[in-house]
């Protein structure tokens, strides 16, 4: 029986943002793929259209999710959808993984503007950004490792979430798409 690593795609959505466009090229680095795991794509019903190209990979499941990510929804169902799954791996994106993951699990934190653009957060109410802090928190600390994509973000998680181990944190700046570049020299 092969492992599954569970990859949460839910930040996927119709309109192309900076949390979807790292996903789908995360996912696009596993297409030709052909080792022994198999990898279940959580994805929102809305966007499923956007998973076409990878519906007829065999090392790719797909497993619409309605629940809504950086909510309490979040914390209870999504746990019970990994519990059917039983993935032997759960990747998360973001810095709210659901804290009763039942499965060891990784997070991929980019930043974290709600700490310091609170201004553009202005439209968080007072318990969502009580909450924002708080599952980030557990979060660090619950992941068996979180990637980062800066020097400066690992600074700021071991500043402000000291408790974290700085060997439980890995850079891995994002990447660049080279065909959407081109030079402006002959």
């Amino acid at each position: 029986m092969n492992a599954v690593v569970a990859i949460d795609c839910r930040g996927v959505r119709p309109q192309v943002d900076g949390l979807g466009t790292h996903i789908m090229s995360f996912l696009e680095e596993f297409r030709g793929y052909s080792g022994p795991l198999k990898f279940c794509l959580i994805v929102s019903p809305k966007s499923l259209h956007c998973f076409r190209g990878f519906f007829n990979i065999p090392h790719f499941d797909i497993m619409p999710s309605a629940t809504k990510s950086m909510g309490v929804a979040q914390q209870v169902f999504l746990p019970m959808k990994l519990l059917s799954l039983r993935p032997s791996l759960y990747h998360y994106p973001a810095h709210d993984l659901p804290y009763c993951a039942p499965v060891q699990s990784v997070v991929t934190v980019h930043d974290l503007n709600f700490l310091h653009l609170k201004n553009f957060y202005s439209r968080y109410t007072l318990p969502k950004q009580l909450f924002s802090k708080v599952i980030t928190s557990l979060s660090l600390h619950r992941a068996a490792h979180v990637f980062v994509v800066s020097e400066y973000l690992k600074k700021e998680i071991l500043r402000l979430y000291g408790a974290v181990p700085g060997e439980k944190i890995t850079v891995t700046p994002n990447g660049v798409r080279r065909e959407l570049f081109h030079s402006i020299h002959n």
